[in-house]
């Protein structure tokens, strides 16, 4: 239901004339859908620890074996990543980032262009 949703978005917004990348984030909740199928590029939310998958397999594995298949050649954005303040001291979590950013732009597919 909800993939017939988001393909009807996407629809009026091509019939609007708009020919404007459409996309719509998501993750992880909705990793098991099949959301991105009429989506022009696809956005995922990745978190180092959670959902506990990603902290089993590694941030950098798990973009490599899961992420990335999952966007079936399309571009990929990651939306957001990191962690909480409720999880990490300012200290730990500025090390996270750190680690999440190297994982991100080893992943291959994803390009710092910053």
């Amino acid at each position: 239901a909800v993939a017939g949703v988001l393909s009807g978005f996407r629809n009026q917004i091509r019939s609007a004339g708009s020919d404007l990348p459409v996309c719509h984030g998501n993750w992880p909740l909705s990793r098991t859908f099949d959301l991105d199928r009429e989506m022009d590029f696809v956005c995922y939310n990745v978190y180092p620890f959670y959902p506990i998958e990603v902290a089993a397999a590694g941030y950098e594995r798990f973009l490599h074996e899961e992420v990335m298949p999952r966007a079936k050649g399309k571009p990929v954005v990651i939306t957001e990543f990191g962690i909480n303040t409720l999880e990490a001291s300012e200290s730990a979590q500025s090390t996270i980032l750190q680690r999440c950013w190297r994982d991100l732009l080893a992943a291959g597919e994803i390009h710092d262009r910053w």
